[in-house]
């Protein structure tokens, strides 16, 4: 109990470190959002008076505690862009998001499984050959496999991602029945 306690409060510490340091990041980017909302006619009377109503003219500390407390109880705050909750803007994304998890895992494992299965033995052509597609897909650089345009509907990305995973849970099938096989 006491090691799970430990866990959890180093979980919600580095929760709490990435969320101050992703908070400062989108500080430090160049540009106001009360001028973006304004457009650029507005009258630096009107732009102070939205950063004082936003509350950008506050210590960035008091800003993070403004925004920590509202995300604990589930505000999110408003998009500047869309002018809209953006708890609203992930609820419409929710769905499709789940759908395409849970359809990806399912497929990973409808492969995955089979080919470990086939593929059990060390040293056999299967095991070689997904060895060697393994380290052809490790060897790509990561910028290789970013979005190259309409041409590739599925990216590279996407699609390097799921063979990655199809071939890790080969090897972890693999190595788990070879281990119980060995026992």
């Amino acid at each position: 109990m006491k090691w799970l306690l430990k866990k959890l409060v180093i979980f919600l510490l580095t929760l709490l470190a990435i969320s101050m340091l992703a908070f400062l990041a989108f500080q430090m980017i160049p540009g106001d959002p009360a001028l973006s909302l304004l457009g650029t006619e507005a009258t630096p009377e009107r732009v102070e008076a939205l950063r004082e109503k936003m509350g950008l003219n506050d210590p960035i500390i008091l800003q993070f505690g403004r925004w920590l407390l509202q995300f604990v109880r589930g505000d999110m705050g408003t998009s500047y862009s869309y002018q809209m909750s953006v708890s609203e803007m992930l609820k419409g994304k929710l769905m499709i998001t789940l759908t395409l998890t849970g359809l990806s895992f399912v497929f990973i494992l409808l492969l995955s499984i089979p080919i470990g299965i086939f593929g059990i033995k060390k040293g056999g052509l299967l095991n070689k050959c997904i060895g060697i597609v393994n380290q052809i897909i490790m060897a790509v650089p990561p910028f290789f496999g970013g979005e190259q345009g309409d041409e590739f509907l599925p990216s590279l990305a996407e699609f390097f991602s799921l063979i990655f995973l199809v071939l890790y849970f080969v090897f972890f099938v693999r190595e788990v029945l070879y281990r119980m096989n060995k026992m």
